[in-house]
């Protein structure tokens, strides 16, 4: 291979653009990255309606600290990026059965948690120190469990069982019944090997285990912005790539609105089960062709609202809606408390947002239900409402579809690798984008070691 080998991503989604990122810091080659609609981002977009900037669904960006998006934004584009360019969120705030408490931090939090009994949260304080002692190399052996399966021994009532319901639909876009183990374990701890700073932190009366999430100034779209604008990546919008070019079980470029565009290495951050579309079913083994078609994405439906200055905002807080039964929570969240760039001078803009593959219509009205639950006479205020769908994951992962068991970034077919929320690696959304470019780093520095010299 040259050292000046071609590169080239399909798509401006993050795993996409995290990939693209780093092989530019990595090895000083600027991968080129096709877009075929005019706005980057893919999920992590923003555009505009009636003045105000609403993103691709309502977005945060979790585990400041520790979470793999963050870590690298941190490494690739700047050390103090959070500090310059992200609004911190105070809590996350939940409500269930009149009861409104916030997510805890530590011990002492945990033991003050209004949602859950006194039991419950002691048996909460038990899941918690079984799911450190696992950490997340241990979730391999419980992959093929619900996590129903593995937190039932914990479970010590309506108040735990819904209060986990909820949690699984935020982390993984399903219920308890049918989110894999690994997705929960995840949740609450990320250590992948037991450590006496992990659990003093997680167990200690004043630790801070739950990390600060943060909202991007100027949208979601800021994301996308800032990884091309630190690496100068060649991002080319309204061109779609209609085939991807294979001799000999090796890449050899990609076919854009009829020109072809040679390259050694292929990165696709595209949904897999439109991959066999590009490259031809005869390309692919027939056991890749099953478990790509497999893979179907989830969506969130959000109802974006502009208001005038008659409402009181959140002050930075997420309001989070447990429902009695294994329906997902309702989010709420001001975007305009972050950032009020995003609604006109003297307006406010939140977003209340749903986990869903059911009927949109009773979807929305259950959105609306809670927003007036949080927000009494909140209608009368109104000065935009938009409604939105957008995909979520590019997979719903299961006890058969997990970490353990999703595609890996290299393909069987040479310099061809494929990233994003549909193959394996940890956390969910952006930070699962971002582990997902960091191994397909590492399988492409293994294959060509003299880009990397």
């Amino acid at each position: 291979m040259s050292r000046n080998a071609n590169i080239i991503a399909v798509g401006s989604g993050m795993g996409s653009l995290c990939t693209a990122t780093a092989l530019a810091e990595e090895t000083n080659r600027k991968p080129i990255v096709f877009e075929r609609e005019k706005r980057i981002g893919g999920s992590f977009s923003t555009y505009e309606v009636d003045s105000f900037l609403v993103d691709t669904g309502a977005h945060l960006l979790t585990r400041g600290r520790t979470g793999e998006l963050p870590q690298l934004l941190r490494r690739y584009v700047s050390q103090d990026i959070f500090e310059r360019h992200f609004s911190q969120q105070e809590s996350y705030n939940f409500t269930f059965r009149g009861r409104v408490s916030k997510l805890p931090r530590n011990l002492h939090e945990l033991l003050n948690f209004k949602i859950l009994s006194r039991r419950g949260r002691i048996q909460t304080l038990h899941m918690l120190l079984r799911f450190l002692s696992m950490g997340r190399e241990g979730t391999r052996e419980v992959s093929s469990l619900t996590s129903y399966d593995l937190v039932e021994p914990e479970i010590s009532g309506e108040d735990m069982y819904f209060w986990l319901n909820a949690m699984t639909w935020m982390c993984s876009g399903s219920d308890i019944h049918h989110a894999p183990a690994p997705r929960i374990v995840d949740t609450f701890v990320r250590n992948r090997k037991l450590s006496r700073d992990y659990v003093i932190r997680h167990v200690s009366p004043t630790g801070r285990a739950s990390e600060e999430d943060y909202y991007p100034i100027g949208g979601a779209i800021s994301v996308p912005r800032l990884l091309i604008d630190s690496s100068g990546l060649d991002v080319r919008t309204g061109g779609e790539v209609k085939r991807i070019c294979i001799t000999d079980s090796m890449v050899e470029g990609v076919e854009v609105d009829g020109e072809f565009y040679p390259a050694e290495i292929v990165i696709y951050g595209g949904p897999l089960r439109d991959l066999p579309k590009l490259l031809g079913r005869k390309n692919l083994t027939k056991e890749d062709l099953k478990k790509y078609s497999s893979l179907e994405g989830y969506c969130g439906l959000s109802l974006w609202l502009g208001f005038d200055k008659g409402i009181e905002s959140f002050n930075r807080q997420s309001i989070v809606k447990i429902e009695e039964s294994t329906d997902p929570p309702k989010w709420a969240v001001f975007t305009s408390d972050f950032d009020p760039q995003v609604a006109p001078k003297g307006k406010l803009l939140v977003v209340s947002t749903i986990l869903t593959n059911k009927s949109r219509t009773r979807q929305i009205d259950q959105i609306e239900t809670a927003v007036e639950e949080i927000l009494p006479q909140y209608r009368r205020h109104i000065v935009m409402r938009h409604e939105q769908i957008c995909l979520a994951e590019k997979c719903l992962q299961s006890r058969e579809k997990n970490i353990w068991t999703l595609p890996k970034q290299k393909t069987g077919i040479g310099g061809l690798y494929v990233v994003g929320t549909d193959t394996a690696g940890w956390g969910n959304g952006g930070n699962l984008c971002a582990d997902s470019a960091l191994r397909c780093c590492e399988f492409i520095k293994q294959d060509f070691p003299e880009l990397f010299t």
